[in-house]
């Protein structure tokens, strides 16, 4: 199995170590892992700084192990605050972040990442339309009458969607 962040299995680290034990290179460990593990894509053969983190990682803790995967900072963050904003911002449609900052005590940042990362909701900006003019207003008007005004069968037929 993949360890996270790792191109390498668990056998394919423990050869990487034993081989740079042997040949004492992490270049000439590269070149030999290409023969030992050929990969289809030559693109996806491993760089040499990732053999280099294998044989540094081995020789500070000596375990060969799958790398510890690090808390994600979305675990970091209590459910209730997480509800607390998104209470915050559904209560209050003209709701704004600075007002949230005073309202519930989080800095900017925490609401910020709460709503963009983890509620996953964007803003909205409104754009303005261009205005209608009157002539503009009673064209459209006329159109919509002339649509409303055939039957059914005119649509299936002559108008396309």
């Amino acid at each position: 199995m993949l360890g996270p962040g790792s191109p390498f299995s668990q056998e394919e680290r423990i050869w990487i170590i034993k081989k740079f034990g042997e040949l004492k290179s992490p270049t000439k460990v590269q070149r030999a892992f290409c023969i030992s593990f050929p990969k289809q894509n030559p693109k996806s053969i491993p760089t040499l700084w990732q053999f280099q983190r294998v044989i540094k990682t081995f020789d500070a803790s000596g375990d060969v192990g799958d790398p510890q995967v690090k808390p994600r900072v979305v675990d970091g963050i209590p459910q209730c605050n997480v509800q607390a904003v998104k209470d915050y911002f559904t209560l209050n449609d003209k709701a704004h972040i600075r007002e949230a900052v005073k309202d519930l005590g989080y800095s900017i940042d925490k609401i910020w990442f709460i709503l963009r990362k983890i509620l996953k909701w964007r803003a909205y900006r409104p754009h303005t339309a261009t205005v209608l003019t009157v002539k503009q207003r009673k064209t459209r008007l006329q159109a919509a009458e002339w649509f409303l005004s055939h039957d059914k069968e005119f649509f299936a037929t002559e108008v396309l969607w």
